[in-house]
């Protein structure tokens, strides 16, 4: 994945950009998720195309789910 730097905060980045929101912390591309893993906590994670591992919390899985048509 890419990495960068802007002083522009995850909530607008996430209105003007297609990235979504799955962690207070971090904003996905869709296009490049390859698998959902759902815990038995109630928590998932999703692993991207590129093998990175990205949190999903409690919080955001909902919209997620939505989102991916599940």
């Amino acid at each position: 994945g890419k990495e960068g730097f802007t002083e522009l905060t995850l909530r607008t980045l996430e209105s003007r950009t297609p990235l979504l929101r799955c962690h207070r912390q971090y904003l996905v591309n869709l296009a490049h998720l390859q698998e959902i893993r759902l815990e038995d906590n109630g928590q998932a994670e999703l692993i991207l195309r590129n093998g990175l591992t990205v949190p999903v919390s409690r919080r955001y899985l909902k919209s997620l789910k939505e989102a991916i048509g599940l």
